[in-house]
């Protein structure tokens, strides 16, 4: 997956063992949007999702609700060539899906237009892609959404601790938070 960049890493760490944490699990981004997707439209998802990153460009292209293909790339000044890059393995071993979805960026607005404008192969897509944006509100219920499922299937799991079941996904539910560090020292 996608890493968390050394300064951002070093401060999770740090809170992590300040808080005495201990996360049960995490998730992709790309699988909560695809699951939030799917459950929205109701049928299961054809599309090649892309997340932007400031230093990174990930490429997951799902094919009747399976993940088909993924690539992470370092991002550059040109997101086309970027893309291209991203595509060219997978040219002559089957066509693109012709719908794309853009998240976790700002400006999204200015690559959908390079995308939409740019004239593709048709090695790659039989058809232009049609350009989507997936706005932040809605990444993030898509992981709130995966949470709240595992919330249910640990509440559910007759194996699990009573101590176990308050801890979801690193945060105590039902309890006090005491000796907090400061977040100025941050």
């Amino acid at each position: 997956g996608t890493e968390i960049e050394g300064f951002y890493l070093n401060k999770i760490k740090r809170l992590i063992k300040e808080l005495n944490l201990s996360p049960l699990g995490y998730i992709e981004c790309y699988e909560a949007v695809a699951l939030y997707l799917a459950e929205k439209e109701k049928m299961p998802i054809t599309a090649i999702l892309i997340e932007l990153d400031t230093n990174q460009l990930s490429i997951f292209i799902y094919k009747g609700g399976k993940l088909s293909h993924r690539k992470i790339l370092t991002r550059s000044e040109n997101l086309i060539n970027d893309l291209t890059v991203g595509f060219s393995e997978l040219k002559g071993k089957f066509l693109l899906p012709a719908r794309i979805i853009l998240y976790n960026s700002k400006d999204l607005d200015d690559v959908s237009e390079k995308i939409l404008t740019h004239r593709w192969s048709q090695e790659h897509f039989i058809q232009l892609p049609k350009v989507e944006i997936l706005r932040e509100e809605e990444v993030i219920e898509g992981l709130a959404k995966v949470f709240q499922e595992q919330e249910i299937i640990l509440n559910q799991s007759p194996s699990t601790k009573k101590e176990e079941k308050q801890k979801i996904a690193g945060f105590v539910v039902g309890g006090e938070v005491t000796d907090l560090p400061s977040l100025s020292s941050w």
